[in-house]
């Protein structure tokens, strides 16, 4: 549910309704949808909902214990009304870390005065349409009670790369690098199955993060070694997580931060992180 104070969408409200999609028919989701429209608009800022690090309202309401979980188990649809149409749009899951984005599927325009159930019977499809457009990131709704939190809150600095190649990942802590940098590579290396787990990967990321730089020294990494490499950065907030490229300068990885990242929350699981990580290797990111 969405409310606005200067232009449309510009933050979420505390107003919602929950509606079992196991349950509910076409024409109970059309009007529960048709409600919440009718209560948008500009409202009084008391009702903007309001959160905690690494854990939205929307999160909240869903019971469910971090924005990663919601990033990664559930999918969006957008309803709207625009110059007299009803627009319903589906979006596409990014994993954690990432959120949600619009897809090339067509959006449905209904007209506004359309029967609850055609609107629910749209909103339905358009959740089908975002289910499969996500379907590389979804993980199956309430496998977080599988996934293990790491037995502290992530470390409140450290740097590390994250290298994919074809025998494996390699997780390697960097010595004095801040700011977007790899830095130094250190001779502190763990390796992991390129098939292992997304705990296994995201243990591996949080023990290196949690070394300090006067423990390092320095290593003798291949500097463009690897297909992909991915950086990440620890602070007090929680990690940030960078797609790296060779450099057309000096041939080896050391192009710094890009503003397509993604960030966790320190009380990620590790769960979260390796996917999170996985999926940033993963994706084709457009350099400038």
């Amino acid at each position: 549910m969405s409310f606005f104070e200067r232009s449309p969408g510009a933050a979420l409200s505390t107003i919602f309704v929950l509606v079992d999609g196991r349950t509910a028919s076409d024409g109970d989701l059309g009007r529960a949808v048709r409600d919440m429209l009718g209560r948008s608009g500009v409202l009084d800022g008391s009702l903007i909902a309001r959160g905690q690090p690494g854990r939205t309202f929307v999160t909240q309401a869903f019971e469910l214990p971090s924005d990663a979980v919601l990033q990664s188990e559930t999918v969006t649809v957008t309803v709207s009304l625009q110059k007299g149409e009803l627009d319903v749009s589906p979006m596409r899951t990014r994993g954690p870390g990432k959120g949600f984005t619009g897809t090339d599927a067509p959006d449905t325009e209904l007209d506004p005065e359309c029967p609850a159930d055609v609107l629910g019977a749209a909103v339905r499809q358009a959740t089908e349409t975002a289910i499969a457009e996500s379907s590389t990131v979804l993980k199956p709704a309430g496998s977080w009670r599988g996934d293990h939190a790491a037995d502290v809150a992530t470390p409140p600095a450290g740097v590390v790369t994250v290298r994919r190649a074809a025998e494996g990942w390699t997780v390697t802590a960097r010595i004095g690098a801040r700011g977007g940098e790899s830095a130094t590579a250190s001779s502190s290396v763990a390796r992991v199955a390129r098939d292992a787990s997304p705990e296994d990967l995201g243990r591996a990321v949080t023990q290196a993060l949690g070394q300090r730089d006067e423990d390092l020294r320095p290593g003798d990494e291949d500097p463009a070694g690897g297909e992909r490499q991915v950086l990440v950065e620890a602070d007090e907030y929680g990690l940030t997580i960078y797609p790296q490229a060779i450099s057309g300068d000096t041939g080896v990885w050391d192009v710094p931060a890009h503003p397509d990242l993604r960030e966790l929350p320190r009380q990620a699981s590790l769960a979260d992180v390796g996917q999170a990580v996985s999926s940033v290797a993963h994706e084709q990111t457009e350099w400038g």
